[in-house]
């Protein structure tokens, strides 16, 4: 977190972070509570995080009530019922977002590409514009 307030040019972090962030981030939210994803000190740490970088879920702000999900576990088959986590982010520095974006570099789409098999986790797309 130190390290990313330093740098002088926006941040863009993309992977699987092992923590869901929200109530629509997860199939069951209140019956995974007390798992590590979802538990309330890493919640606090990861609210923390995003605070104190001020970077932003893309997918979440882009799409504030959409629920997919990025992975299921293997072990019970989950993914043939869409019982899975959103995991995977996109977090990005808000100036990608504003109307003239980062040097003509503007975020237009965020998404989970839950279609696509292969894994336990599917991929996620970020998309930009360059003007």
């Amino acid at each position: 977190m130190r390290y990313i307030k330093t740098l002088s040019k926006p941040v863009i972090i993309v992977g699987d972070l092992n923590i869901s962030h929200t109530e629509l981030d997860v199939h069951d939210f209140p019956s995974y509570k007390k798992y590590s994803e979802v538990h309330a000190d890493e919640l606090k740490s990861y609210n923390h995080f995003l605070k104190e970088t001020k970077l932003i879920d893309s997918f979440r702000h882009l799409h504030p009530s959409l629920v997919r999900f990025s992975y299921w576990t293997q072990k019970y088959r989950m993914r043939d019922t869409n019982r899975g986590w959103r995991s995977d982010f996109g977090l990005v520095d808000p100036k990608f977002f504003e109307e003239k974006g980062v040097d003509g570099i503007k975020m237009i789409e965020s998404d989970v590409l839950d279609d696509v098999y292969g894994s336990d986790h599917c991929p996620i797309k970020l998309q930009f514009e360059i003007a």
